[in-house]
């Protein structure tokens, strides 16, 4: 019955957002270059006016599924659940400074945006709110399971700080695989889409394993929500995701497995965002001290690019880790499924 209800809401979402992007480029365009023209123009080639932003555009699209597939999913069930509403205020924060960044880069033309450090204490402080509010809305606890038939582990008071770290780094960490500090040019389009679509299927799978409805839901909102903006936004992309989508697909990504309370499945599912980030990172802390260069670009998504490896080629090799990360947290959830029955 839940997946009948679903089908009608995830294509009614799928079909929004396309005409939302087809509303948005142009009004987008108009922005960024002072130039209305209401047709698309050549949908294989680009012509330097594509806007970015196109994370607005995912955000209404989930929005518009968010609220009747939560309902749907709630429907019959004895208490209401209430991690719809969180993972989607906190997902909406979060995109917010991702869209402050794309209005003031890309359609007022500025240099600079918000402080990096301004903004990452932010998404913190937000991430800290997120899982405070599962904690006292949703009764979620402080517990994380192992695997390898570890067990539990209790770490009290400070999961807080510790996951609110883990999901800023994510954040981070997504922000970079779609493109380096707003860089289109360092990114192959779509790629981030993709892994993300892969990486929300593996949670709807994992959700359905541990029998919760409820994150089943959201996990397949946020599915056909990346689907959606590949019509626009794949290789060659008339509508940039931008800083704004993401950061909105960072936080989607952070903050489902902790609605599961499997947080081992973001290093699963999310390896290739695991992955590009610690290049990124490890790129960093390099340069800083040899002033040398491991990777030929800002990541491994960049070196991929830079290496001449052809941007599809790319977005299938990001989505084939994946599919293999998201097998494994699959299995997981099995085994996670059995420790809750015993």
């Amino acid at each position: 019955m839940l997946w009948s209800r679903l089908t009608l809401i995830l294509a009614i979402e799928l079909t929004a957002e396309i005409l939302l992007g087809r509303l948005a480029i142009p009004a987008l365009r108009k922005i960024k270059t002072g130039k209305f023209d209401i047709y698309i123009g050549d949908r294989f080639r680009k012509d330097g006016s594509e806007p970015k932003l196109g994370g607005a555009v995912m955000a209404a699209a989930l929005i518009t599924g968010l609220i009747p597939a939560c309902t749907a999913a709630s429907f019959g069930a004895q208490k209401p659940a209430y991690e719809g509403a969180v993972a989607a205020i906190y997902a909406l924060a979060v995109f917010s400074f991702g869209a402050a960044e794309d209005i003031l880069k890309d359609l007022r033309h500025r240099n600079v945006g918000i402080k990096p450090a301004v903004r990452n204490f932010c998404v913190y402080m937000l991430s800290l709110g997120a899982l405070a509010a599962l904690k006292l809305i949703c009764g979620h606890g402080e517990e994380i399971l192992l695997p390898f038939r570890l067990g539990y582990i209790d770490l009290g008071i400070w999961y807080y700080p510790i996951g609110a770290a883990v999901m800023t780094l994510t954040v981070g960490a997504v922000k970079v695989h779609d493109c380096f500090a707003g860089d289109t040019e360092s990114s192959a389009d779509g790629c981030c889409c993709v892994t993300f679509v892969i990486f929300a299927a593996a949670c709807c799978i994992c959700a359905g394993i541990v029998k919760n409805a409820q994150v089943q839901a959201i996990s397949c909102c946020c599915c056909c929500m990346a689907l959606g903006i590949l019509f626009w936004g794949l290789a060659p992309a008339k509508l940039y995701v931008g800083e704004s989508g993401a950061m909105l697909m960072g936080a989607l990504t952070a903050v489902l497995p902790a609605l599961m309370d499997l947080q081992f499945i973001l290093p699963l599912a999310g390896i290739a965002f695991l992955t590009d980030g610690v290049c990124s990172a490890v790129q960093y802390i390099v340069y800083r001290k040899t002033k040398k260069l491991v990777f030929r670009g800002n990541s491994l998504h960049d070196h991929l690019l830079k290496s001449k490896i052809n941007e599809y080629k790319v977005i299938m090799l990001s989505a084939a880790v994946s599919a293999v990360g998201a097998a494994v947290a699959a299995a997981f959830a099995v085994y996670a499924e059995k420790i809750m029955i015993n």
